[in-house]
């Protein structure tokens, strides 16, 4: 790895972690009311402003403890040049001005890093910015400092791979677990150290059973000291592949957001709604992951697996008519005789590898080359449009190769 590396994966993780699922499940534990309807989705993206100039500080701070002023300076514009990609200009979309409060609130956080007590302080911070006008929840603003924890977490996991680990900078990993759980009420805490248990015995069916008795935050403590004790102790502990590599989900999810963009100015109008777009997207994103997994022996139970997954994903899409064309064409039951149909969206992951099948090096994944494959003439186009959609497919084939093969080939 080397720095701009490590600034593309820094901002991949502030990526994923301000995705709007993530945003709205933070708001939900946060009692944070959201608009039912009008005006939701520009509510969860100012929501998303926030953490992510937060997020940034913290990074930008991580890195410049680790390394000296040449490496801080190209981790951070690397970072910050992917963050634009990945997520500012999405913002700015919406928030015309997101770039002078980015500013303004990063200089105001900067100021609170230098002082006692940051996190207390970044997290009252964040709590009057998110919105709320009381003089603070102490519940909630120490579920904001855990999100902020998890940051410099996964920051430093990066970071780690770039510099190498300091196993020294944890003395009794177990002991500050411990200490962590003392407050919550038995039922809890005890849930949490069976949790552990059943995490090392590779129980599967006993986490399950545990979660539910775990509160969301209460259960990423429990996976943080999980992580933790892998890293620092090397101890052989069977922990999900996400916990050091971003899941597929994740990293489709990020694609998909990239592409949306440029495909959106793509695709012709016939087809220009955003549920056609999204699947398009959709498409391209598996076609990608596809690519740089299909010469890769994995398990058959694997691949169905990941297939599955990306199947579900692409139903969000399909279309009624898609829908309704695959119930007529059912044969009529019969008794006792049981019989699997697959999703109507098998048809667009099959369509996606009989494109792919053949490519045999990554430089023929161009812009063009999906754009002729969806009817679109790439002289009909601008051409900001091909070079931005030719680097998110050059991206997006990096970040699959690191992540989703990671993550397939993890996957028991």
């Amino acid at each position: 790895m080397d720095f701009e590396d490590a600034g593309d994966d820094l901002a991949m993780m502030v990526n994923a972690i301000t995705v709007n699922e993530h945003i709205q499940r933070a708001a939900g534990i946060l009692e944070y009311p959201l608009p039912k309807f009008l005006g939701r989705k520009k509510e969860v993206i100012r929501l998303r402003s926030e953490f992510v100039c937060v997020y940034a500080v913290l990074v930008i701070h991580e890195v410049n403890k680790r390394s000296d002023y040449d490496a801080s300076k190209k981790i951070i514009d690397s970072f910050l040049a992917k963050s634009r990609q990945y997520y500012f200009n999405d913002i700015e979309e919406s928030i015309s001005d997101f770039s002078g409060l980015y500013s303004e609130n990063v200089s105001s956080y900067f100021g609170i890093m230098e002082q006692d007590n940051s996190m207390l302080g970044l997290s009252f911070h964040l709590y009057k910015a998110i919105g709320f006008k009381d003089f603070g929840d102490v519940n909630k603003q120490l579920f904001l400092s855990e999100l902020m924890s998890y940051c410099i977490k996964r920051t430093n996991e990066i970071l780690d791979e770039l510099f190498g680990s300091d196993v020294g900078a944890i003395t009794s990993v177990f002991d500050a677990f411990e200490d962590e759980i003392s407050s919550w009420k038995v039922d809890a805490a005890t849930a949490a150290l069976e949790m552990v248990v059943a995490y090392s015995e590779a129980d599967h069916s006993k986490i399950d059973e545990l979660k539910s008795k775990l509160t969301f935050s209460q259960f990423q403590t429990v996976i943080r000291y999980l992580d933790r004790v892998a890293v620092e102790e090397e101890a052989d502990i069977d922990v999900s592949p996400g916990c050091y590599h971003y899941s597929f989900h994740e990293v489709l999810d990020c694609i998909v957001e990239c592409l949306e963009k440029p495909i959106k100015s793509a695709l012709k109008e016939g087809r220009n709604n955003d549920g056609n777009i999204l699947l398009t997207c959709e498409m391209i994103s598996y076609a990608l992951a596809f690519f740089t997994i299909k010469d890769i022996k994995v398990e058959e139970i694997v691949w169905n697996t990941f297939r599955a997954g990306v199947e579900n994903r692409m139903m969000l899409y399909v279309s009624e008519d898609v829908i309704h064309q695959a119930q007529a064409s059912k044969p009529p039951a019969r008794k006792n005789v049981f019989i699997s149909y697959a999703p109507p969206s098998v048809r667009y992951l099959d369509e996606m590898e009989r494109l792919i099948g053949p490519v045999k090096q990554s430089e023929e994944l161009s812009a063009k080359f999906f754009l002729d494959h969806f009817g679109v003439n790439e002289n009909d186009l601008n051409c900001d449009v091909l070079k931005d959609l030719d680097e998110v497919i050059f991206d997006a084939l990096a970040v699959c190769r690191k992540h989703v093969v990671a993550d397939v080939q993890g996957m028991v």
